[in-house]
């Protein structure tokens, strides 16, 4: 088993995003952990090669989101947002990670990134077969 650590800044406006974390896309959920305002260390054991999906819901685009009328600039917003990866308790390059998320969200397609602020489903492609491998896959 391959031990994923994901740093998760939450960021709180009208209460927090949730998060189910699972293996295949509509399947059974691994794991729902409880998000709290600032940064969460949520910790996964999988059988690597897979897939990870994070469902990311609890947004209401209509009220979950202050916006600055004078500058149009965000005040507050219901977000998370991935800080940081570890895979065997090895940090994963932080402008890797940015990229290594694709965020499939209910109104704006797909998005490769690592801060979510819509609903949608998240996958993490781990593909390679041990941790090493998934290491020097992210390093080029």
């Amino acid at each position: 088993m391959t031990k994923i650590n994901l740093i998760i800044e939450a960021g709180e406006y009208n209460g927090l995003m949730k998060l189910d974390v699972s293996i295949t896309k509509d399947g059974t959920v691994l794991y729902n952990p409880e998000i709290k305002n600032g940064i969460n260390n949520i910790e996964i054991e999988v059988k690597i090669p897979c897939v990870l999906f994070f469902k990311i819901y609890g947004k209401n685009p209509n009220r979950d989101t202050l916006i600055d009328p004078a500058t149009h600039k965000v005040v507050k917003d219901k977000y998370l947002k991935i800080t940081d990866v570890y895979i065997d308790n090895k940090p994963l390059d932080k402008n890797k990670v940015q990229q290594m998320f694709v965020l499939e969200s209910e109104n704006n397609g797909k998005i490769h990134t690592s801060y979510w602020g819509f609903n949608g489903i998240v996958s993490f492609e781990l593909l390679q077969e041990d941790s090493l491998e998934l290491h020097l896959a992210n390093m080029l």
